[in-house]
């Protein structure tokens, strides 16, 4: 894969990620590649996940969308409400965080899911992501790699949690408690850790042991589900 403008990656993940809608604008090319290798590395990992990403771009660019959204004549105003809270989430980032999965299901339509470059992202060099990656993971029990990919593979775990709910099956549970994560944590961050311990799973070439089990388990649960229905939603 050699991409070196912003167009050429855009027409890649369009053409070969199968990805719709797609918008780079402002986003530094050394930065997207990294993100784009990981992407790629995801779906090819997980193959029922293809064509579920509806939008990956900038935070103007997602914004846009939504707000477009909020036209559809049959959404109710619950549904309109939620698509205002998203919305204000993203323009309210306190400005650290790089990347949030997006995701709206309204009763039996096709959910939306995206991939927003927040803020922080705008002309931000490989350099200076890896030192912002470095601040955040701080904060994190478990996150100790500072690669760009950590990124896409911790939002593509959130992914993953959001089509299998994943982060309180007990079998995740008992990992983290063997581990020695503190119990009234995991009750308010679960899913955080869950998308933590997979992105160090697929981030780092010698995985920890907690990290192996957890993406074992994954591997369990999306084969049943794959197995169980020919497409995923």
């Amino acid at each position: 894969m050699e991409l070196k403008t912003n167009i050429e990656a855009e027409k890649y993940v369009k053409n070969i990620l199968k990805i719709p809608s797609v918008d780079f604008t402002d986003i530094d090319i050394s930065v997207l590649i990294e993100f784009i290798t990981a992407l790629e590395k995801m779906l090819d990992q997980y193959p029922k996940t293809i064509n579920l990403i509806c939008s990956i771009g900038n935070s103007s660019f997602i914004i846009k969308e939504l707000e477009l959204m909020k036209k559809d004549i049959f959404l109710d105003i619950r549904a309109k409400e939620k698509i205002d809270d998203v919305i204000n989430g993203i323009i309210n980032d306190n400005n650290i965080n790089t990347m949030t999965l997006i995701h709206l299901k309204f009763d039996e339509k096709r959910p939306y899911i995206a991939l927003c470059f927040n803020s922080y992202l705008r002309n931000c060099d490989l350099e200076h992501l890896i030192n912002n990656i470095k601040t955040i993971q701080k904060k994190s029990t478990i996150a100790k790699c500072n690669n760009a990919k950590v990124i896409i593979y911790h939002e593509f775990g959130h992914f993953l949690d959001f089509l299998f709910h994943l982060s309180w099956e007990p079998e995740f549970f008992k990992i983290m408690m063997e581990k020695g994560e503190n119990p009234e944590a995991f009750y308010y961050i679960a899913d955080e850790m869950f998308a933590w311990t997979f992105g160090e799973y697929y981030a780092t070439s010698k995985p920890e042991k907690f990290c192996e089990k957890t993406i074992t388990f994954v591997h369990e649960k999306y084969s049943v589900a794959s197995s169980q229905k020919e497409k995923i939603m």
